[in-house]
């Protein structure tokens, strides 16, 4: 029995044969099964036809599973932020004028991997990751497991990439966002949506490296030996820590033989005595005293 397919079956497998992916192939075969007459005559096209489906459908599944790959980056300092943004947008030169490190170009989509730099905030360090303009899930994994992250936009494509970035930024379900729109030095338009900056000129970005340590709501402690001078070196803990988190850090041993500490800086006067459940404030200097 003939088949007799029609016109709207031959479209549907020329695009199938012009496909120039898996999801491509699919829809046209989709559609191909969707107007191929059903009797006896198509029976076994139409068998071969779903069979080719299944295979379609499992190999897009393996593609999928090997693009969900997370791309793994030891954490290091104090806190972990990315920064984001579509071709062009400098992040780079961004990354550069915070950490020392980068290689600013202008060529689009010039950077293939993550790139690292070490951001140091009044003694604290912080790491900062680039993370490319493909926006691989593998690389996109990354900013899941950011305190923070920094949302760059080119201020002279304003409309279009803030749109773009805003769809990528609800799909992978990020929080801790900054914007912060670059190129500010070529724009007349300000926004109050967006925290501008030029990362070429470096104007504003002390302010924006402000703005980072209060987003990431971290406090940094120093301490001190009795009758020495305070380490150099903070400790960096979250906001709200209390003396006891302190001496767990140091030392799980300190809570054990603690007696009282010593701070300078929040107290109502230098060098006050407290316990372990006094809440520390940013740059205190604390002197723990053990049994």
């Amino acid at each position: 029995m003939p088949v007799n397919a029609g016109i709207d079956y031959a479209n549907a497998q020329r695009k199938y044969l012009e496909a120039r992916n898996v999801d491509e192939k699919i829809k046209a075969l989709e559609e191909m099964i969707r107007t191929l007459p059903k009797h006896k005559g198509t029976e076994n096209l139409l068998a071969q036809l779903h069979g080719r489906m299944t295979k379609l459908k499992t190999e897009r599944e393996k593609q999928r599973k090997k693009s969900r790959k997370t791309f793994n980056i030891r954490k290091v300092g104090a806190a972990r932020v990315c920064i984001l943004g579509p071709p062009n947008s400098g992040k780079s030169m961004l990354l550069k004028k915070l950490t020392g490190v980068g290689t600013p170009s202008e060529c689009p989509y010039s950077t293939k991997k993550p790139f690292i730099g070490m951001m140091t905030l009044s003694g604290a360090q912080v790491q900062m990751i680039e993370i490319p303009s493909s926006f691989k899930p593998s690389f996109l994994s990354i900013t899941r497991s950011s305190n923070l992250n920094i949302c760059l936009i080119d201020m002279n494509k304003y409309s279009r990439q803030r749109k773009e970035m805003k769809k990528i930024i609800e799909k992978e379900g990020l929080k801790n966002i900054i914007w912060v729109g670059n190129k500010n030095d070529l724009i007349k338009e300000k926004r109050e949506d967006m925290f501008l900056i030029s990362a070429k000129t470096g104007e504003n970005i002390d302010d924006l490296k402000d703005i980072i340590w209060k987003s990431l709501k971290l406090i940094r402690i120093y301490t001190k030996s009795i009758n020495k001078e305070k380490q150099e070196k903070p400790v960096v803990l979250p906001e709200g820590s209390r003396v006891m988190d302190l001496a767990r850090n140091i030392h799980e041993d300190m809570i054990k033989f603690f007696m009282f500490a010593r701070v300078w800086g929040s107290t109502k006067f230098p060098g006050e005595r407290v316990g372990l459940k006094y809440i520390l404030k940013d740059k205190d200097i604390v002197e723990i005293h053990t049994k």
